[in-house]
């Protein structure tokens, strides 16, 4: 959750205190439009260049001090990160599945950029996913609750499973080999 890329002594020093591998979240880093490397969360077109540059810049250090990074955005698509969204959670992304197919576009489009680059160990889809959260069950539910209720909007936009097949498949694409981390309540 650093609040700008870190630097090289960043990593240096990681690796002096034993870390081997980190998970990298650059939401928090000045982004050259609205949301870093998206553009605009509202509207996915494409990977903003200057970001990718940055973020691109981020690996190859970690990587001269060698550390390996999971890629993990705290935003996608219809789901921006409530730290750079007023504190307001937003989850449009469970709404419509259009958003899905924007968040599998730039899922793609970011595994293609970082396929092979020696600091990325895996993906990490989307961080904490709340689909539940505004949709008909308490986040917190028991997971017999939660059980149930996923039986209930399967097929729906707020079927996490059938989410992760789609943007899954988009990754697998252009990088087969690359680990990715999925989470999942039940």
């Amino acid at each position: 959750m650093n609040g700008s890329p870190p630097s090289s002594a960043y990593f240096k020093e990681a690796r002096r205190q034993g870390i081997e591998w980190i998970r990298l979240a650059y939401d928090k880093w000045k982004p050259a439009k609205r949301d870093f490397l998206l553009g605009d969360a509202s509207r996915y077109e494409g990977l903003v260049a200057a970001d990718l540059k940055i973020l691109k810049a981020t690996l190859d250090r970690a990587d001269a001090e060698g550390l390996k990074v999971v890629v993990v955005p705290l935003s996608l698509p219809g789901m921006r990160w409530s730290q750079n969204n007023g504190g307001q959670f937003d989850g449009r992304i469970w709404q419509d599945k259009e958003r899905w197919t924007q968040s599998a576009r730039f899922w793609g489009d970011l595994a293609r950029e970082l396929k092979g680059h020696p600091a990325v160990v895996g993906y990490n889809l989307v961080n904490e996913p709340a689909p539940e959260r505004e949709g008909g069950v308490v986040e917190d539910a028991s997971p017999e609750a939660l059980k149930a209720w996923y039986g209930t909007v399967k097929g729906s936009a707020r079927d996490l499973p059938t989410f992760y097949r789609l943007v899954l498949a988009a990754v697998r694409r252009v990088d087969p080999v690359t680990p990715v981390m999925l989470l999942r309540r039940v």
